[in-house]
């Protein structure tokens, strides 16, 4: 609150302020609303999420399974990075897909 503390409990920061039943209220709902944006953000950024995952997975060869896609890794790897550390592509799997396509009928 902005006005002087009521009080304050053992050392120099430790302030107090007494409310009344209606700023109790107040900042429930103003905690309540804080909570609804966030999850509202939230849910959008999931539904980007997965339109992106569906967008780049129709710019790969194929949709691989997590195996095939482990594998693929692992020749760019060999071959681009000599085996060592560096770049490797993420390859979308049949998982990831399937997730997105759930995200986007929940929504």
């Amino acid at each position: 609150p902005k006005r002087p503390e009521d009080g304050s409990f053992n050392g120099c920061y430790n302030r107090a302020w007494i409310i009344s039943d209606e700023e109790v209220e107040s900042y429930i709902r103003l905690n309540q609303e804080r909570g609804d944006k966030k999850k509202q953000e939230e849910k959008k950024e999931r539904i980007a999420y997965a339109r992106k995952i569906i967008e780049d997975s129709k710019k790969q060869e194929k949709i691989y399974t997590k195996e095939e896609a482990m594998k693929k890794a692992v020749e760019w790897n060999n071959l681009h990075n000599e085996g060592g550390e560096g770049y490797v592509p993420h390859y979308i799997t049949v998982d990831e897909v399937e997730r997105a396509k759930r995200i986007l009928e929940d929504a």
